[in-house]
């Protein structure tokens, strides 16, 4: 029971520290992500993308 309380514990401080972490990982992305075009044409929209030098990082963040 002790082992479960101390892994509940750690759970809630990994928790607590990882939500406004993504949070902030989240908005940065959004502002990084190329949105110049309309999101209806797509392919304008892909090549904006593939032109796009920091992509990758962005969908993995």
């Amino acid at each position: 029971m002790v082992a479960r309380i101390g892994a509940e514990a750690v759970s809630a401080r990994v928790g607590t520290v990882l939500l406004p972490l993504s949070v902030i990982l989240l908005v940065v992305s959004t502002l990084l992500h190329p949105s110049r075009e309309d999101p209806m044409d797509d392919p304008a929209v892909f090549r904006e993308y593939a032109e796009h030098e920091a992509w990758v990082a962005v969908h993995f963040g």
